[in-house]
């Protein structure tokens, strides 16, 4: 009863329902993707304290962490579910986190996804993380609903970049 009246449901929900629909994607794609790894909220967490070098740094709480393997290449990414209830200072503190906690990880960063509420939540939240200090050294991509409900689409726009959105599979690995 908890977790049914709990603040956090649609939260837990939103985060969940976007891996299960990459599970789904993988297996429509009849092996030609699939979702290779999730781990849940607690779980991304602890992987990110162990593949960082410097334990003084505050590791990031994203709301999950996969891997998605596609047209013969992986993306390795954190989930930040965003469901509009945090302010554009706190979503500032959250990339802070992200940005700090790139140089100290053992191997590539993985991309930071965001998924917002609304096309215009995401503008506004863009500009926000855009203005991070540092930015550039964590590869960030927004996307926003219900676009995301299919995560693989072209429903990802790079932070650092001009052009359209892309497929979840042509977001490159990054190395900082």
């Amino acid at each position: 009863m908890a977790l049914a009246r709990s603040t956090h449901l649609d939260h837990r929900v939103g985060a969940n329902g976007f891996f299960t629909a990459l599970v789904a994607a993988g297996r429509a794609s009849e092996g030609s993707a699939e979702l290779g790894e999730w781990l849940n909220a607690s779980d991304a967490h602890g992987w990110a304290e162990f593949h960082t070098r410097d334990g003084l740094i505050p590791v990031p709480r994203p709301d999950g962490f996969g891997r998605w393997d596609a047209d013969g290449g992986s993306v390795v990414f954190f989930l930040e579910w965003d469901t509009g209830s945090e302010s554009h200072r706190q979503l500032r503190t959250k990339m802070q986190r992200y940005v700090d906690f790139a140089p100290t990880l053992v191997g590539p960063m993985p991309w930071v996804l965001f998924v917002f509420p609304t096309v215009r939540r995401e503008t506004h939240a863009r500009s926000a993380l855009r203005r991070v200090q540092g930015a550039e050294y964590a590869p960030v991509a927004t996307a926003h609903l219900p676009e995301a409900h299919h995560p693989e689409n072209a429903v990802w726009w790079p932070l650092r970049s001009a052009a359209g959105r892309v497929l979840l599979s042509e977001l490159p690995e990054v190395v900082v």
